[in-house]
């Protein structure tokens, strides 16, 4: 072997490859803590006690909802851009109803809508604007008597079937 043709370490491919992973690693740790740090997740809630205590609230709001054997259909008019919320039931009592479009990963997408009503079953409201998504419902009176939630994939779908039994 021939000593005079080596070359000093520095000048070789292979120190360098091998000391590149670690430091790409600690870069690719350093970005990775900036993302996480300059946007938290939406999801995570500091409330989470109180929540999880309003779901039997809910429960009850649903159950109501049993007990009026309530059922709607929610379609969208384009002609006329609006929403229009029809029950089966004969008549319904309140004169506003709230309207809640939850994004599934999304918050900043999230709408809250009211209907105001056109006939004794009919509430109607203005057509949101909103991405493509399977969008989880909810539809409930002014007061919260009563709840019904559902999932509809908007604006794909046109119409939906809402029930106490969903």
């Amino acid at each position: 072997m021939n000593d005079q043709n080596e070359k000093p370490w520095f000048k070789q491919a292979w120190p360098w490859f091998v000391f590149s992973i670690p430091l790409l690693t600690i870069v690719a740790g350093v970005l990775t803590y900036q993302i996480a740090a300059d946007k938290p997740h939406s999801m995570v809630q500091d409330d989470y006690f109180k929540k999880g205590l309003a779901i039997n609230q809910s429960l009850a709001k649903q159950k109501n909802a049993e007990v009026l054997k309530l059922e709607a259909v929610i379609k969208v008019d384009d002609a006329s851009e609006l929403l229009i919320i029809r029950f089966a039931n004969e008549k319904i009592a309140a004169n506003q109803l709230l309207l809640s479009f939850s994004h599934p990963t999304q918050e900043k997408y999230d709408q809250f809508l009211q209907a105001d009503k056109l006939t004794d079953n009919e509430f109607i409201t203005q057509i949101p604007s909103l991405p493509q998504a399977h969008w989880h419902i909810r539809l409930t009176d002014k007061e919260e008597n009563w709840l019904l939630k559902s999932r509809w994939h908007y604006p794909h779908e046109n119409q939906l079937a809402i029930s106490f039994n969903r």
